[in-house]
């Protein structure tokens, strides 16, 4: 019962933080070009993703 309870943690634990990486991704991505000071912000989206 205990070691079930832990696997069911560690997995919702694992939701998380996939949730928030996706989250973090998607706003990096969504971020306009004039936010993002990087120096790829010129290039177009096909190009600026691909490293």
């Amino acid at each position: 019962m205990i070691y079930s309870f832990a696997r069911l943690l560690a997995q919702v634990t694992q939701l998380i933080h996939t949730t928030f990486l996706l989250l973090k991704i998607s706003a990096i991505k969504t971020t306009p070009p004039a936010a993002n000071h990087d120096k790829k912000a010129h290039l177009p989206q096909h190009l600026r993703n691909s490293n």
